[in-house]
């Protein structure tokens, strides 16, 4: 509401709306354990401050001459100022009310006296809202506030229609921007078709079709693993009596990129024999820790998983449990018995064999003198069968002087996917 009033100075809301919005924040706080009696400094000032200016000078005026005429004592504490505070507010609206009531009941038919706004604007610009305005760039091609060189109106266009537009408007060839031509331009830009000295939507390879070459909006998230698996898979991992992970050697290594896609692969290093020049290279295998690159891998398994030669019965529930049991290059399921685990084993391994898929770090109850296993970054302890959401190193009794950043520290590493230690968390978040 502050900011809001900072901001809006000119728009503020009338005294029943401006009341009733500070009453229930006050609420609200009090329901949060942030009462009165314990934040009242903080408070007070806040209150104040979302005021209009005459409703604040009137409480000022208030103030005094309730001290002057030994109606009220000098609040001891913050507390009691804004107990004043807002029973004066209640008083008002209160009155502002009855007003409203005689005026509208006897038919005043009066002229309200209003406030004359200037209309015109006297706020001198922050430095945010200038940079804010700068960073409003008009295509060339559509005149679309986006960047030029990402247009998809343009991949629908020829390339002498592109270079029409954007001479037709002064702008250079090389960087697309104003001021100068493309013989002074010292922009550093290149093309990622060709490598000469412009953006690849006014490339010549390029062919001179009206097929979209740049797709209008390209979303990166539709190809991202949602983090709503995570919870299901745990609990499926629970199904069973015995759990079981393993994950993928080198998960993605099989997956080959092809040849006409991995120009958007490319990566510059040194030449071996003259460190002073610069060499392309391209990478002729998903890369990991690109985006798409777990959508990829997931929809390579599926595919793999779905191929005719593993729609046998007796392969059904472990091509099922597979489906349903990766998440990136982590398999998580569960078992009944030690035969079913071997069989899974056994059938897990050729199927994904079949693919170049090498499964390792097996892992499951009942193995003496094995250590605590990471299960999707929740400690799993195989002696125990028991999950822990706290790692064991963390000391939660602290020696020294507990600060923001160490608690806050100790409340993110909580990984928790579940929710089951929300009620110890919520505490320090809230406080945070």
């Amino acid at each position: 509401m502050v900011i809001k009033n900072a901001v809006n100075e000119r728009k503020c809301a009338d005294l029943t709306t401006l009341y009733d919005q500070l009453e229930s924040h006050l609420r609200a706080l009090d329901t949060l354990g942030r009462s009165k009696e314990k934040f009242a400094d903080f408070l007070s000032p806040l209150v104040e401050s979302c005021l209009p200016e005459d409703v604040l000078r009137t409480w000022e005026r208030h103030t005094t001459s309730s001290i002057l005429n030994n109606d009220a004592e000098l609040p001891e504490n913050s507390q009691r100022s804004l107990e004043n505070l807002m029973a004066f507010l209640r008083q008002e609206v209160n009155g502002e009310e009855m007003i409203n009531l005689v005026r509208s009941g006897f038919g005043f038919q009066g002229k309200v006296k209003r406030e004359v706004v200037n209309s015109e604007r006297t706020e001198i610009p922050s430095a945010a809202l200038i940079f804010a305005a700068k960073g409003r760039i008009k295509c060339v091609f559509c005149s679309n506030f986006h960047p030029s060189q990402d247009c998809g109106k343009a991949g629908r266009m020829t390339r002498e229609g592109k270079k029409t537009a954007v001479l037709r408007k002064g702008l250079c060839l090389v960087s697309l921007k104003n001021g100068h031509m493309a013989k002074k331009c010292h922009s550093n830009v290149r093309c990622v078709i060709c490598f000469k000295r412009h953006y690849a939507v006014l490339c010549r390879e390029l062919l001179n079709t009206s097929k979209n070459v740049f797709p209008k909006q390209v979303n990166f998230n539709n190809y991202k693993l949602p983090t709503q698996q995570i919870p299901p898979l745990l609990l499926r991992f629970r199904t069973g009596a015995t759990g079981v992970i393993a994950d993928i050697k080198q998960a993605f290594l099989p997956l080959s990129v092809r040849p006409e896609d991995r120009n958007f692969l490319r990566l510059l290093w040194w030449n071996i024999k003259d460190r002073s020049k610069l060499e392309f290279f391209r990478y002729c295998r998903v890369v990991f820790g690109v985006t798409s690159s777990p959508f990829l891998l997931n929809g390579s398994i599926r595919h793999h998983l779905n191929s005719n030669e593993y729609q046998l019965e007796s392969l059904q529930t472990t091509v099922e449990k597979l489906k349903r049991g990766f998440y990136l290059d982590n398999l998580t399921t569960s078992v009944e018995s030690q035969e079913e685990l071997e069989q899974f084993k056994t059938q897990t391994m050729e199927i994904m064999n079949a693919a170049s898929f090498e499964l390792r770090c097996w892992v499951h109850i009942g193995v003496q003198d094995q250590e605590s296993q990471s299960l999707i970054a929740i400690k799993w302890d195989t002696e125990t069968d028991e999950l822990y959401c706290v790692s064991l190193q963390v000391d939660i009794g602290f020696s020294e002087t507990v600060s923001k950043r160490k608690l806050l520290s100790m409340v993110n590493s909580i990984y928790d996917p579940i929710g089951f230690t929300s009620p110890a968390t919520v505490l320090p978040k809230l406080l945070l």
